[in-house]
């Protein structure tokens, strides 16, 4: 398996996946476990990776992110 590969999408392709990653981001923020420091690191580790597939859905680069910070 690779580990990138392009996808070309139309806009609505694109907008189901955005929507989907919020269905994602919400089930992550929503699951019922005990609190524990090792699930926060993985909860977190779950956002980040949401949040950079969330920008490469929006064109956004690494860059620029830091930018408007």
């Amino acid at each position: 398996m690779r580990d990138n590969f392009t996808l070309e999408l139309n806009p609505e392709q694109r907008q189901i996946l955005l929507d989907g990653l919020r269905y994602v981001r919400s089930s992550v923020a929503l699951e019922i476990i005990d609190w524990t420091p090792e699930i926060e690191k993985n909860r977190d580790r779950m956002y980040s990776l949401l949040d950079g597939l969330e920008d490469k859905l929006n064109g956004v680069s690494p860059a620029e992110k830091h930018a408007k910070v």
